[in-house]
């Protein structure tokens, strides 16, 4: 995917379920451009789509949601072909202008446990080792108001969450903020 970009805004209520369940837990991915990725590789993209999640509550105490949200992508992996090769999901030269603000809303006896993964570029990159991630710039502003500390909070200017890659040259130039 290459020489793509978004711009306008994006609002999610999480009250209205968006997140799809898997295994023991509830995961959804957000983005300007693209919301999941697996087994593509991005360049030359930016994104001007500012994003507004509101009410991420986990709804009861055995509820754990992890929302992955990024300006380019929420979130990044990659794929097992049937031959067992892997297809990598490397992403280059890419500029992030949007804004986010996440609001997790009062926690209204709800106990349960978001892990939010939220970075300027990119969300969450999951078990890319053999890829690259090269010359990602965040010019966007972070806010996160959580009324209630039920979670763990994964906030960077580029990447929120990274796992097992190699990363060069990255820039952020946003403000992060963290309201509780």
């Amino acid at each position: 995917l290459e020489h793509c970009s978004a711009s306008g805004k994006l609002t999610v209520d999480c009250q209205e379920y968006v997140y799809q369940e898997i295994g023991t837990y509830k995961e959804f991915s957000v983005s300007g451009l693209l919301g999941y990725v697996n087994g593509v590789a991005i360049s030359d993209c930016v994104n001007r789509v500012d994003i507004d999640i509101k009410q991420l509550i986990a709804k009861s105490n055995t509820a754990s949601i992890t929302p992955a949200i990024g300006g380019i992508v929420g979130s990044l992996t990659y794929f097992t072909r049937t031959d067992k090769s892997k297809v990598l999901s490397p992403i280059s030269n890419c500029v992030n202008y949007g804004n986010f603000t996440v609001a997790n809303g009062s926690d209204n006896g709800e106990t349960g446990y978001i892990t939010l993964h939220l970075g300027g570029c990119v969300g969450v990159q999951f078990n890319l080792n053999w890829a690259t991630l090269a010359e990602l710039t965040n010019y966007g502003n972070i806010t996160l108001n959580a009324s209630y500390s039920s979670g763990t909070w994964n906030i960077a200017g580029v990447i929120g969450y990274c796992y097992t890659t190699t990363a060069t040259k990255f820039y952020n130039y946003g403000d992060i903020t963290y309201n509780s």
